[in-house]
């Protein structure tokens, strides 16, 4: 399965990137196989959201997508959608450092929206967060966050 995405990333190269940051991460119960499935899930949802952009891409981490929500609330187009569910064993594997290398690399020049598990202010992906929005936003990007109930902010 492959769709056209930002730079033609492939679903397989996707998955692979997923599967890196989460490596040697046990706490979510699941195996390679596990989250292949679930990235296909969130490709297909891809699919829906391309129609607004031609730019669009999303990627998923780790949690799993309200596609109606998505539907009903989200009313502009997105280049790049990152959900964020940081575990302490995935901290120690530099997890902010490799999304912020992966988004430099392939998108360069586009719009990011974060959905956040948790961003509240003392958390670790509020810290990840800041440091995403200071990134993007140092390379001329815009980036946006959304909490777990899609209202903006």
């Amino acid at each position: 399965m492959e769709f056209s995405f930002v730079r033609n990333l492939s679903a397989i190269e996707i998955i692979d990137f997923i599967w890196k940051c989460q490596e040697g991460s046990n706490s979510w119960g699941r195996n390679y196989t596990g989250i292949k499935k679930s990235v296909v899930k969130i490709l297909e949802l891809n699919a829906t959201i391309c129609t607004l952009s031609d730019q669009s891409m999303l990627i998923g981490l780790g949690i799993s997508v309200d596609e109606r929500k998505f539907r009903k609330e989200l009313q502009t187009p997105i280049q790049c959608f990152c959900e964020l569910a940081v575990l302490p064993s995935m901290r120690k594997q530099g997890f902010g450092k490799e999304i912020i290398q992966f988004m430099e690399k392939n998108n360069p020049t586009t719009n990011f929206l974060i959905h956040a598990a948790d961003v509240k202010e003392s958390s670790y992906s509020h810290f990840l967060f800041k440091s995403l929005q200071y990134s993007m936003q140092a390379n001329g990007n815009r980036i946006r966050c959304i909490k777990s109930s899609l209202s903006m902010y």
